[in-house]
């Protein structure tokens, strides 16, 4: 190979090796975990793919392991993308608002992570630069998240940087615990199956039971199990395929090196008790489960729909549009439209969800049952190839661990995802040890290789050289979309913070900034607010130039408001802003405002038919307006949209109370109290309504709740 080329792909392979190293602790001040790392992610993955492009240019020749694997991973990227342009709103689906992982650009990220990772890690070498790469990087995470939970509270941390950085670095405490199960496997299978100087031991050692640490202080069940199971397996497969014990030579002592001599029989004592320690949590996870978390007063609390629940979404959506589904990056907009009216009865009716039940159920709402299809081909392939290659004994001890840790760290990481929404890091990571898997395959040669030369022929590398030049631009300009999203979240995040200082013309000129780089609805929402706030203060102000200047400030709102809408107009939360806005324009007197907000309200409705805020709102319009009928005709369908809402309850008690219904008004506020029977202001406002000579108010801060923001 030119040494040009080897260069290139040296360099390649070194931003690809950086970034795994860097994803699982990697956070910027300042800015969202997902932001952070989806932009290392990007980054890292895009330089790999250009320097392994300009390699491929310089050489001529590109190699690919023959398997039905690689071409189910380019499944899934073609499904995603019919699904994108058949979706209703092409542009959300192809990129979102930039570093959303269900999108097609992210399909095809993580497909060009698990390509790149087949040709890359497919030696011996670097498959073990891997391999200690996730333990150097856990040693990192383990220390900084072992240091906020005994330092968390001291002074040092909040008077330092660090103060600006998330005290879980890897996402979530289900994340970190998740990555802890993936590394207590590869440290099991290593201390089971190679022989290294007792101080490396030492240090595996130490690793297994920090991580285990971990998993106690997360307490979730599931990764308890799943780390179990695959102990077990381990533990089986030791004990079964492998009856011979290692021991050193002489000269290998003084070299370090691994060796396998076979003397003896092994037993997998190791394997033996990690299964032991997490049966003890899984029956336990009631008591004994809690204890770690308990002592050091830490919880672990994390929401999703259940299987059941992403079923029925599933379902809904499916009955509609059944070949591509949804779209990316439409799951929140599905849940919304069609999540069960049971929902309501519990304690986070309101919450809204980017995903369901797992990646993969969550898939079959937002690429249909063709891409439901392409999962199951790529996930069957990677069973097929995995069983396949357990089934064939290659008699190397190094081929053999290589084999079962890639093979059981990317079974474990995509059971996680089938159960569990991870963050950036596991899905990456799956793909990743998806690559490493086909790699080691390679290097066994337990699947063919498939190598092309062009340079014997000027025609064919014609058009080879400009197939990778299209790539090379194509990279190119991912990168630089991604980097304008970047810069643009950059100047949304300072207008938030200018917002919450009240310096609203510094967060209107930043959020400009921001729309001018790269707009979202949700900078425009932002926009609406500050203009919002800035009429507020002006028609307080009583200047003489205040009706001159409030008008414009109308014009630039709606502007604003509108454009959120043109941007999604799928959209709940852009909805329901235009709504908000023509309401609070029709409390001024603004002609043509009673109509816009009905309509607005009417599509929020559409989008979000199970929320009782949004007939709330309606009722609020009416109310301005004066009519009676039908201030009480949207009551009543936000009181059965959900009867226990204390907010419908206490707004239907008011209305009673201006209409002259005492006796109403004083059933709906005993219901709400019955709801909620600590709540002073209500006991208040309910003994002022038993006064028939007092005026009672409800509590406005109540009454006047908005229809909720994203």
């Amino acid at each position: 190979m030119d040494s040009r080329a080897q260069l290139m792909n040296k360099i390649s392979f070194l931003c690809l090796l950086g970034m795994i190293f860097l994803l699982p602790f990697f956070v910027l001040p300042f800015f969202n975990i997902v932001v952070s790392k989806g932009l290392l992610f990007t980054v890292g993955i895009l330089l790999s793919a250009i320097f392994w492009i300009v390699g491929r240019m310089i050489d001529a020749e590109f190699t690919f392991p023959k398997s039905y694997l690689l071409w189910a991973g380019l499944g899934l990227v073609f499904t995603s993308f019919l699904a994108t342009i058949f979706s209703s709103n092409p542009s959300l689906s192809f990129i979102g608002h930039g570093f959303n992982v269900d999108t097609f650009i992210y399909t095809l990220l993580f497909f060009i992570a698990f390509f790149l990772s087949t040709q890359f890690f497919n030696n011996s070498k670097r498959i073990f630069q891997l391999f200690l790469t996730f333990l150097l990087s856990f040693v990192i995470i383990a220390l900084f998240s072992l240091f906020v939970l005994f330092f968390g509270h001291s002074d040092f941390l909040k008077n330092s940087f660090l103060v600006n950085i998330p005290t879980n670095i890897v996402g979530s405490l289900n994340n970190l615990a998740i990555f802890s199960g993936l590394v207590i496997i590869l440290s099991l299978i290593t201390l089971e199956s190679l022989e290294f100087k007792k101080i490396f031991r030492f240090f595996l050692f130490a690793i297994l039971i920090i991580a285990l640490f971990f998993l106690a202080l997360a307490n979730f069940s599931f990764i308890w199990l799943a780390t179990g199971l695959f102990a077990l397996f381990l533990f089986i497969c030791k004990l079964s395929f492998q009856s011979d014990v290692f021991e050193k030579k002489a000269e290998d002592e003084k070299s370090g090196k691994i060796f396998f001599n076979q003397r003896g029989r092994f037993f997998p004592t190791i394997s033996l008790i990690v299964v032991l320690i997490c049966l003890v949590f899984v029956v336990g996870s009631g008591t004994i489960g809690k204890f770690v978390p308990n002592f050091f007063n830490v919880k672990n609390v994390e929401f999703r729909p259940s299987l059941g629940t992403t079923w029925f979404v599933d379902k809904e959506v499916l009955s509609q549009s059944p070949i591509l589904g949804a779209g990316p990056g439409h799951f929140t907009h599905e849940w919304l439209v069609h999540k069960p009216i049971s929902w309501n009865k519990t304690n986070l009716w309101n919450s809204v969800f980017d995903s369901g039940f797992g990646i993969i159920p969550t898939a079959l709402i937002t690429v249909g049952i063709l891409g439901g299809l392409a999962w199951i081909f790529f996930l069957g392939a990677f069973l097929f190839y995995s069983i396949k290659a357990l089934a064939v004994s290659n008699k190397d001890r190094i081929s053999d661990y290589l084999l079962l840790t890639s093979l059981v760290g990317a079974l474990f990481l995509w059971l996680v995802n089938f159960i569990f929404t991870p963050s950036i890091v596991l899905i990456a990571l799956s793909f990743i040890m998806t690559g490493v898997f086909l790699g080691v395959l390679m290097h066994r040669k337990d699947i063919g290789i498939f190598k092309l030369q062009f340079g014997n022929s000027r025609i064919k590398l014609f058009f080879f050289n400009l197939l990778l030049v299209i790539l090379l631009i194509l990279s190119i300009w991912m990168g630089y979309i991604f980097m304008r999203k970047f810069f643009a979240i950059t100047w949304t995040d300072r207008a938030v913070r200018s917002m919450a200082q009240n310096d609203l013309d510094t967060s209107e000129k930043y959020l400009l900034r921001s729309i001018s780089l790269s707009p979202t609805d949700l900078s425009y929402r932002f926009l609406v607010d500050v203009y919002t706030q800035k009429l507020t203060l002006l028609l307080n102000s009583e200047t003489k130039s205040s009706t001159e200047d409030a008008q414009v400030i109308v014009q630039k709102a709606e502007i604003a408001a509108r454009s959120a809408v043109a941007y999604d107009s799928e959209n709940y939360f852009n909805q329901a802003t235009l709504g908000r806005l023509y309401e609070f324009f029709l409390s001024l007197g603004v002609q043509g405002s009673y109509e816009s907000a009905i309509s607005s309200y009417t599509d929020a409705r559409n989008l979000n038919p199970k929320d009782p805020t949004v007939p709330i709102a309606l009722a609020r319009v009416e109310m301005i307006s004066k009519n009676s009928d039908k201030v009480r005709q949207y009551l009543t369908e936000a009181l059965q949209l959900k009867p226990d809402y204390i907010i419908t309850l206490l707004s239907f008690s008011r209305f009673e109370k201006l209409e002259g219904n005492i006796n109403a008004a004083i059933k709906y506020a005993e219901d709400a109290l019955v709801i909620s029977p600590e709540d002073t202001e209500i006991k208040t406002y309910l003994e002022n309504l038993r006064q028939p000579v007092s005026v009672p108010e409800v509590p406005v801060e109540t009454l006047n709740e908005n229809v909720p923001n994203e």
